[in-house]
């Protein structure tokens, strides 16, 4: 009778969660909420939000994000678990920082369409306000072309909510999700009357904060 089964880690993670109250309300809002009017006014938009979305990636009205002193805290946080963060991923424990941050906000029927993050280590998408039905992460199937088969044979796929290639991330306030630059990835379409906001920050190797 099999009674051990011992679990061999050959590949890294793809996606590493965390847990940050942000105090949104009183904390992120009011600063966040004035970074987007003043993106939403430019000509310039950001392709990869469609629908009622809008994005600072471009524009920052405040500076970027992780230079606001209301998320110096949170970067210390980051920062403290940034060995066991790296270890998961299979990364060098060196130097590795910011390069860059921003905020997007999603009301009913926005999303953010799929991407990744050329020439970034790590992304930490970080769930400032995640009211429910404003949706979830999608990320892509790294493998999709070599599972072909196990999606029509294999039980999990039958029994998860699964929509090869796409593998949902179930997110809610709070969540700080953490995964490789070059993983694919997209938001659900929002479904919610309440605002959903979300923080990205970019960590790259070698790069000194601003």
């Amino acid at each position: 009778m099999l009674n051990h089964i011992e679990k061999i880690k050959i590949i890294p993670e793809l996606v590493v969660k965390l847990y940050y109250d942000f105090e949104f309300e009183s904390n992120l809002k009011i600063k966040c909420d004035e970074s987007i009017e003043f993106s939403r006014n430019r000509k310039e938009k950001v392709p990869l939000e469609q629908g009622n979305a809008v994005s600072t990636v471009i524009h920052n009205a405040n500076g970027q994000p992780h230079t606001w002193q209301e998320n110096r805290k949170f970067i210390q946080f980051l920062n403290a678990n940034m060995p066991y963060i790296l270890k998961e991923f299979g990364l060098a424990d060196q130097h590795i920082t910011v390069s860059n941050s921003w905020v997007n906000k999603h009301s009913r029927g926005g999303e953010t369409t799929e991407h990744m993050h050329e020439f970034v280590d790590l992304v930490v998408s970080s769930y400032l306000f995640c009211p429910e039905g404003s949706g979830n992460l999608l990320v892509r199937d790294p493998l999709e072309y070599h599972r072909w088969h196990d999606v029509i044979e294999n039980a999990y796929f039958q029994k998860q909510k699964y929509r090869h290639p796409w593998i949902e991330v179930p997110v809610q306030t709070n969540d700080v999700l953490i995964f490789p630059g070059w993983l694919n990835h997209k938001t659900e379409k929002s479904e919610s009357d309440v605002d959903r906001y979300v923080m990205t920050t970019n960590l790259k190797y070698g790069v000194s904060r601003r």
